[in-house]
């Protein structure tokens, strides 16, 4: 019988102990692994913290969930941040595995989320959630790719946080305060709360042709008037507002809807999150020419002109003309 040096034995086993720990490294290295993070920053005038304020529209930062820089939405983002003179960045999110997704769903409701881009959409806003909240600022407003704006953004912000703050009463060097959870700039659609602050904007688009939820509520509201108020139940997230404390609450949310602003919506209907609707909204998506006008409903009619629903001057339309040139960029006739 062969009989092996005892230091033999426990060198040998110590070999294996240290293969199997590598092997074990390297599978679990592989199944966390996530691409480098990718940022890409679109700079602005920021000389003057009055200019640097004015740029990023009174948060500390504007962040662009993207699932590539390269492609029209991001590229037209881009173009339009730079002829409004905002200052963005753009965060690109990962190629999301079926693994994380099923993870994401809990495994067993993943095969019931039939609507395309669902999943994505929603990994992309808490990833997004995720970087505000490891930058340790106190507001972010989170721009999905294809948002666009009035030409006249800076100037219609200033009117809505004069008004939010009668709402909320922050504190007075405070633009936005942060006596809110999540503010709703971009949306396609909200009931009007009994309670709420009118402004005048005579970029206020049309009440009678909007293109959204309102459920008959702005219709009674004169031409020329935006309004500030609770929110009811706000559909899409074209461009939101978090505080730390509402990054945290949406990432803390339950799976439990197909889409995130539809669990979103709720949140701030049943006073989980205390939020706060600008209506008319400020930002809505744009429909390009010729393309599929959104990565969720991919089979909705391609349109043959470029359009923003509810933005009076569009910065993706205008983006060669001056502001004594500005064209109205409203649904294609017919």
């Amino acid at each position: 019988m062969l009989r092996y040096p005892r230091r033999a034995i426990i060198a040998a086993l110590a070999l294996v102990a240290l293969g199997l720990f590598l092997l074990l490294l390297r599978s679990n290295y592989a199944i966390n692994q996530q691409p480098e993070q990718q940022l890409v920053r679109v700079p602005a005038d920021e000389s003057t913290p009055t200019a640097s304020k004015a740029a990023r529209l009174g948060f500390d930062e504007i962040l662009v969930v993207t699932a590539g820089f390269h492609d029209w939405r991001a590229q037209g983002l881009k173009a339009a941040a730079e002829r409004t003179g905002l200052a963005v960045t753009f965060l690109q999110q990962p190629s999301w595995t079926d693994k994380q997704k099923k993870a994401f769903h809990r495994g067993d409701k993943y095969e019931s989320w039939s609507i395309p881009g669902s999943t994505g959409c929603w990994l992309g806003h808490l990833h997004a959630l995720k970087h505000f909240l490891s930058t340790k600022q106190t507001t972010a407003l989170i721009l999905e790719d294809d948002a666009d704006w009035d030409v006249e953004i800076k100037n219609q912000v200033i009117r809505a946080q004069d008004f939010l703050r009668k709402l909320t009463e922050p504190a007075a060097d405070s633009l936005w305060g942060t006596e809110w959870d999540v503010l709703y700039l971009g949306h396609c659609g909200d009931r009007l709360h009994a309670h709420h602050k009118v402004y005048e904007d005579s970029a206020t688009p049309n009440l009678t042709t909007y293109e959204g939820f309102h459920y008959g509520t702005l219709e009674p509201m004169p031409p020329g008037l935006r309004a500030v108020h609770r929110s009811i139940r706000p559909v899409c997230t074209y461009g939101y507002a978090v505080t730390a404390k509402g990054a945290e609450k949406i990432i803390n949310l339950s799976h439990d809807a197909k889409a995130i602003d539809t669990r979103m919506g709720r949140a701030c209907k049943d006073g989980t999150m205390r939020c706060f609707t600008i209506n008319p909204e400020l930002i809505h998506h744009h429909i390009p020419a010729g393309k599929a006008p959104s990565e969720i409903q991919t089979k909705q009619d391609v349109s043959a002109q470029a359009w923003t629903p509810n933005i009076l001057h569009s910065a993706r339309c205008n983006l060669d003309r001056g502001d004594d040139e500005l064209v109205s960029c409203s649904r294609p006739d017919g």
